[in-house]
C-alpha cells in the first residue's frame, strides 16, 4: 500500500518534516479520507491544512502549513490546491499552485511498446519570486514509499548528509527503482 496511509510513509515523511522544517507541504496520492488525513496531519506536526479527499483508494491532496504561515486558499478540485502567501513583513504575496496529474505527466505520444510514460516532479517559479528569493535551490530528494521524490526548495545547499541513515535507505530504493526504470532505446 502505498499513500500516506501507510505508517512507513509516515514515518519517513515526518523524518523529512523534522529535518527541513518545512512552512508549506504538498500531499498527492494521499489515498485518505478527510478523518484519516487529519490524524496524519498532526502526526506531522502541523494545525494548518486543507485536504481534498480520495475517491477510494486513489487521489487525495493535502496542503499543509505552519501557525505563522500567511496563505489564503484561491481553488481547488481533485487535482490541485491553490494558494496565495502573503510575507506580512513586506506584503511580498506568491503563489502557490500544487498538482497532481490524472495519469502520468509526460508522455512522448508513440503507441504500443515504444510508448513512454513519466511523472515529472518539478517546480517553477515567476521572475517575480526569483528576485525575491535570490538564490533558490530545488532539492530532488530519493523517494520512500511513493513513486513520486520529495521536492524542498530552499535558499542553500542541501542539509542531508552523505552518511545519514535514512538517506542511504532511501538512495538504495530510488537507486533499485532506477534500475527497473532504465530506457534501452527509443
Amino acid at each position: 500500500m502505498q499513500g500516506i496511509g501507510n505508517p512507513w510513509t509516515v514515518f519517513a515523511l515526518r523524518n523529512y518534516v523534522r529535518h527541513w522544517n518545512p512552512k508549506l507541504v504538498f500531499l498527492s496520492e494521499t489515498k485518505l479520507k478527510n478523518k484519516c488525513m487529519e490524524r496524519a496531519k498532526y502526526k506531522l506536526g502541523y494545525s494548518n491544512g486543507l485536504i481534498v479527499p480520495s475517491r477510494g483508494q486513489s487521489g487525495g491532496l493535502a496542503l499543509l502549513w505552519s501557525g505563522d504561515t500567511n496563505l489564503e486558499i484561491k481553488s481547488y478540485l481533485n487535482h490541485h490546491i491553490n494558494a496565495i502567501i502573503t510575507k506580512p513583513e513586506n506584503g511580498f504575496t506568491e503563489r502557490y499552485t500544487g498538482y497532481c496529474g490524472l495519469d502520468f505527466t509526460w508522455s512522448n505520444m508513440k503507441e504500443g511498446s515504444h510508448r513512454i510514460s513519466l511523472y515529472l516532479d518539478r517546480a517553477f517559479a515567476k521572475l517575480e519570486w526569483l528576485e525575491y528569493f535570490r538564490n533558490p535551490k530545488v532539492h530532488h530528494l530519493a523517494e520512500s514509499t511513493s513513486d513520486h521524490c520529495i521536492l524542498t526548495i530552499t535558499n542553500s545547499p542541501s542539509r542531508y548528509r552523505e552518511g545519514d541513515q535514512n538517506t542511504k535507505f532511501f538512495r538504495a530504493r530510488a537507486f533499485d527503482r532506477r534500475k527497473k526504470n532504465t530506457i534501452l532505446g527509443l
